[in-house]
């Protein structure tokens, strides 16, 4: 192979590389529905609950929209899986000496959430551009390409191509910034929940009433396989990212899945008679004498297994 094309290859490969990347720019690349932009991008989540991805989403928002005054989140709902931004911020286009060209986006970011995916959506774009008399531009009437795209010539229009390409940046970042957060969850298995004839099935963060005071005034029974466990104490708590509920049995709990349920016990005038959570392990550790703060537990009661476990389903009545 001659040295004249190899260095024909050498001048052309990083100008067709940046060709392939304008292209994600160009015709298509700013979507509309009913007439509206709105940029949808869905991050695979596989195996894990819509439960287990709500609150890594609803966190990772709260810290991603505190940049910017104006910014935040707006609403957030666990039993419906959906958390909505409000996002306030600038679109550099130059930054030199002297010079700073920029626009400040104002937009909506919702993100939908369900067993194994997230749904994120960007909507309501606005930009304001100036720094004395700044003007509006709806995303509508600027970066679709029916005004920003040529196609006749096949490129974008001088003006409206950098809110574009800005715009398309913003959304990339925000889609591959949900995808890391996903991605750094461990995986889980989707329950599927069979309804228990006679209860009501509640999310864990709506049970009412005074816990620790329920649990006093009741007992627990642990089901593994349709077999009842021996088991004492318990708790309900947030930990690990997620909702658990804890107690403590004679031998470590190894099964998929199972049941704690507490009874109440006569006096107790609450708002429960009996509640069953369906839990998938987290964590279980046999106690040694080591472990424990206060020695006289030892002398007290046979030293259990701690078992934590997430709760997939919470049924009341």
């Amino acid at each position: 192979m001659n040295r004249s094309f190899l260095l024909l290859c050498s001048l052309l490969l990083p100008s067709l590389a940046a060709g392939q990347e304008q292209s994600r720019y160009l015709e298509g690349a700013v979507p509309l529905r009913d007439g509206r932009v709105v940029f949808a991008r869905e991050v695979a989540a596989p195996g894990l609950s819509r439960e287990s991805i709500f609150p890594r989403v609803e966190q990772m928002a709260a810290d991603r929209f505190a940049r910017q005054e104006g910014s935040g989140v707006v609403y957030a709902s666990e039993e419906d899986g959906v958390v909505i931004c409000r996002g306030r911020e600038y679109l550099v286009f130059a930054r030199r000496a002297l010079v700073l060209d920029r626009a400040l986006v104002d937009y909506q970011v919702t993100y939908a959430c369900d067993n194994g995916k997230c749904t994120m959506e960007v909507t309501r774009l606005r930009y304001f551009y100036g720094e004395e008399k700044p003007e509006r531009y709806l995303a509508e009437e600027w970066i679709t390409d029916e005004h920003a795209y040529d196609k006749k010539r096949g490129r974008l229009f001088k003006g409206n191509d950098k809110f574009r390409a800005k715009t398309i940046d913003l959304v990339d970042g925000l889609a591959k910034l949900l995808e890391e957060n996903l991605s750094a969850l461990p995986a889980t298995r989707v329950p599927t929940v069979p309804a228990r004839e006679g209860f009501q099935r509640l999310l864990p963060s709506e049970i009412n009433g005074n816990v620790i005071g329920m649990l006093m005034n009741g007992s627990l029974s642990l089901l593994v396989d349709g077999e009842e466990v021996a088991t004492r104490w318990g708790g309900i708590g947030y930990a690990l990212d997620r909702p658990v509920v804890y107690c403590f049995t004679t031998a470590p709990v190894t099964t998929a899945r199972y049941a704690l349920t507490w009874r109440a016990a006569g006096q107790w005038t609450g708002f429960y008679k009996e509640v069953v959570f369906e839990c998938r392990p987290l964590l279980r550790r046999q106690l040694s004498a080591d472990d424990l703060a206060d020695e006289s537990l030892d002398r007290e009661h046979p030293l259990p297994c701690l078992q934590v476990g997430e709760i997939t389903a919470a049924w009341v009545r």
